[in-house]
C-alpha cells in the first residue's frame, strides 16, 4: 500500500503538468520555405508568406497533440486544404495534407508531398518564431 500512494501522487502531478495545446499554439510559426502560420488567442489561424503582408484566414482544431489547420475556400463549395500537424513544444511537424475539391478529397502523406516537390520533408515543419503577447 505504501508504494501505491507515491505512485498515485506522481500520476496526479504528471497529469496536472499537461498544458492545453491550443494555448501553446498562440504566436507565429515559420517553415523552411518561409510559409507562416499565426495562431491567435481568439482561436483563429492565419496563413501567410514571409515578406508579404497578405494573410489567409483559416480555422484550426486541436485533437490531443494533433493540430488540423483548414483553409477557408474563396467561395462556397470551393477548394480548401487541411494541414495535419503534430505539436511538439516549439515545432509543428507536418504529417499530411488533405486536398478537398468539389466531389474529391485526397490525403497526401508528407513523404510523398516532399518527393513530388523535390524538397526534404524537414522544410515543411514549422518552428515557433514568437509568442503572441
Amino acid at each position: 500500500m505504501k508504494r501505491f500512494i507515491p505512485l498515485f501522487i506522481v500520476l496526479i502531478v504528471v497529469a496536472g503538468c499537461g498544458s492545453d495545446v491550443a494555448d501553446e499554439l498562440t504566436g507565429t510559426w515559420k517553415n523552411g520555405d518561409g510559409n507562416l502560420l499565426r495562431f491567435t488567442d481568439e482561436g483563429l489561424a492565419y496563413r501567410g508568406q514571409e515578406g508579404y503582408d497578405d494573410e489567409g484566414e483559416s480555422t484550426f482544431e486541436v485533437r490531443g497533440d494533433s493540430v488540423i489547420v483548414t483553409t477557408e475556400p474563396d467561395e462556397a463549395g470551393g477548394p480548401s486544404n487541411m494541414f495535419h500537424l503534430f505539436f511538439a513544444r516549439d515545432t509543428l511537424y507536418l504529417i499530411s495534407i488533405t486536398l478537398q475539391r468539389p466531389g474529391e478529397e485526397r490525403t497526401i502523406p508528407l513523404e510523398e508531398f516532399a518527393l513530388q516537390l523535390g524538397r526534404p520533408a524537414s522544410k515543411f515543419h514549422f518552428t515557433r518564431m514568437e509568442e503572441q503577447k
